[in-house]
């Protein structure tokens, strides 16, 4: 299986049923069907859940695909919303990521997003969407202190920043996986 957007192979998925003869997809849903020789089988893809984050501000950035979009929910301050209805709000195109965003996070502060997918990482101002940092990882965290964040890159490395330099890196005694 490849990404269609940046292209790089997935996985390889062999359920033992022989040669592959079909692919149908239902449109607006996740799932796939596949017809092989020795029978069918329908398979979820990716999640359904999108790559979202809320500062304590209330600035919500979301991902769809790679553009990431902006919303503020303080700009509703007053207005009665009844449980359950839609929000009215407005949205701002922010530009579009260099990687495909798997999951955003806001810096405690509000200043800095992280993108995180595809094995990478990329920090952003919150406003602009200018490049602040970026690196190979795949998982990311900020600290309590906007300045310190932590990635992981495969099970055996995680590696400390400040001020957006490396500080510190360690291998630990059993493989990290989250």
């Amino acid at each position: 299986m490849w990404h269609a957007s940046t292209f790089k192979m997935v996985t390889i998925l062999n359920f033992d049923m022989g040669r592959v003869w079909t692919l149908a997809v239902h449109q607006g849903s996740n799932n796939v069907s596949i017809g092989f020789d020795d029978g069918s089988m329908l398979i979820k893809l990716g999640r359904e859940e999108p790559a979202i984050s809320m500062d304590a501000s209330g600035k919500i950035v979301w991902a769809r695909h790679s553009q990431l979009q902006q919303a503020n929910v303080k700009a509703l301050q007053g207005q009665e919303v009844k449980d359950g209805e839609k929000l009215p709000l407005a949205v701002k195109e922010m530009g579009i990521c260099e990687i495909y965003p798997q999951a955003i996070m806001h810096s405690p502060n509000g200043r800095f997003v992280s993108v995180c997918g595809d094995g990478e990482y990329t920090i952003y101002t919150g406003v602009a969407l200018r490049n602040k940092a970026y690196g190979s990882a795949q998982e990311f965290v900020w600290s309590s202190d906007s300045s310190v964040y932590a990635t992981r890159d495969g099970s055996s490395l995680i590696t400390i920043f400040k001020n957006f330099k490396s500080h510190k890196s360690f291998k630990p005694d059993a493989g990290a996986d989250g």
